[in-house]
Parts: structure tokens; C-alpha cells; sequence
């Protein structure tokens, strides 16, 4: 009954024009790791893809404020809609779509990147985070711990770590080491740079989500430093990933 409500109250907000006062609420900078400031730069990216008004507010408490408890959420007139993928579809019922001009063969094989990027990149981003451990104590744990009073911070990082290490370890990722995870990173960067070759876009001459979602993970692992540098460097071993990185960023986000 919630998911037929919610289809409903979509269906009748897409009469609505997207308004110039859209926000798009993500946690404070300084307590992002990985997963989050991926998931949160995929979006930014699809919504100036998409030529949308937005202003990101962050907060220290934007999971909690999140409907699906993951950030980030944008806030659109009456409706709060969290994560990429729902947020695509949302913009897509006002008329915002990057994928109009694609076939249906061509979106199959976009979400299937998209599938890729995230059991790998996304995956790797989790256990680099919460399972390497020089990671995680120059890191993660200081970032998870930031906005709570000790020895609150403490118990939750904790709590998320165990959490975390479950996830991974039901698929299959608990048990790798840090070397098996970069050259797992290393074969995705391998297959999307060929599929990239040497387009502007993976899916033609315009952008899609593939193009955010890939953007998002490429720029984060070349640009948040950690003592272990080698996700950049699995990056940087393909200048049309790289070229890719910086063309967006000055497409889409050097006007925002």
C-alpha cells in the first residue's frame, strides 16, 4: 500500500514544474567517506546533466532526515525523494530524462555498467573504508565520529563497521585482501575505458546516468587522498578516464 501511495503521489506531483528552490541535503563534508560522497556527486551530476536549479544544504543529521535512511535526498516543492536512482525517475515524470534517445538495447547495456560500477567500485569503496585498516583509522573512524559527543561516536562506528563488514561479507567481499579489491578495480577501470574509448559519453553524444554514476566513483577515487593511493592510481592508468573526470567537472560543475 506505501509503494501504491507513493506511485500515486509521484503521478500527480509530475504536473508540477521542478521548482528553482529544489535543495539537495547531504551530510556535512568534513563526516562523508567514500560511499557517501559518491552516492552524493552522482546525483549533483545527473541534476546539472539534467539543467535543474538545486542547492545543496548539509546537515549532520541527513541520513536520519532521509525517507530511505541514505543520503542524499532532494527536497522538490511537497516531495522528498532520496538516492539516484528514484530521483532519476522522479525528474523523469516532470520531463528531465538523459535517456529519451536511447534504445531499449542501449539502456539494457547502460544499467548493466551501472550494475558493474557498483558491485565493484562501490563495493571496493565499503571495504576500503571500514575493512583496510590504516583506512580506516586515519580516516573513517575519525570522519564517522566527528558529529557525535564520546563515547557516543565510538559505540556507532563500531556498530557501522560490524554492519558494514556483514554486508560485505554476504557478498563474497569480506574475505578478499586489499590486493584482490585493487585488482578487482583495476578490471571495471579496464572495461568502462573501453567502453568509453575515446567518446565524449559511454552512451552517445550526450550524458546519461551511467555518465553521473561513473563520474562520481572516478572523481572520488582520484581525488580524496589516503596514505593508500593505489584506487587513483588503478584510475590514472587510463588517460580517457581521466579526461573523462575533468570534462565533466567542467561541463557540468564549473557553471554551478
Amino acid at each position: 500500500m506505501s509503494i501504491l501511495t507513493e506511485s500515486i503521489e509521484i503521478e500527480l506531483g509530475a504536473s508540477e514544474p521542478w521548482p528553482r528552490d529544489a535543495q539537495l541535503y547531504e551530510p556535512l563534508e568534513t563526516q562523508m567517506l567514500l560511499p557517501d560522497i559518491v552516492r552524493c556527486r552522482a546525483v549533483e551530476a545527473f541534476l546539472n546533466m539534467c539543467h535543474l536549479d538545486f542547492e545543496v544544504v548539509h546537515r549532520k543529521n541527513a541520513e536520519d532526515m532521509s525517507p530511505s535512511g541514505m543520503v542524499p535526498f532532494v527536497r522538490c516543492g511537497a516531495f522528498i525523494i532520496s538516492e539516484l536512482e528514484p530521483i532519476v525517475g522522479f525528474c523523469g515524470t516532470k520531463g528531465h530524462a538523459l535517456t529519451e534517445d536511447l534504445s531499449p538495447r542501449d539502456v539494457a547495456d547502460m544499467r548493466a555498467y551501472m550494475a558493474l560500477l557498483e558491485n565493484t567500485f562501490g563495493n571496493a569503496e565499503l571495504y576500503m573504508c571500514w575493512m583496510e585498516d590504516t583506512v580506516y583509522q586515519q580516516f573513517t573512524r575519525p570522519s564517522h565520529e566527528s558529529i557525535y559527543p564520546w563515547p557516543l561516536g565510538q559505540l556507532l562506528t563500531i556498530q557501522k563497521q560490524r554492519h558494514t563488514c556483514q554486508k560485505l561479507k554476504s557478498l563474497d567481499w569480506a574475505e578478499k585482501s586489499t590486493l584482490e579489491v585493487i585488482e578487482d578495480v583495476t578490471e571495471a577501470c579496464q572495461a568502462i575505458s573501453e567502453k568509453l574509448a575515446r567518446k565524449d559519453f559511454f552512451c552517445g553524444e550526450t550524458p546519461t546516468e551511467l555518465d553521473a554514476l561513473a563520474y562520481a566513483h572516478l572523481h572520488t577515487m582520484l581525488t580524496v587522498k589516503f596514505s593508500d593511493d593505489r584506487l587513483a592510481e588503478a584510475v590514472k592508468q587510463h588517460e580517457n578516464l581521466v579526461k573523462f573526470v575533468e570534462r565533466i567537472t567542467e561541463t557540468f560543475f564549473t557553471q554551478h
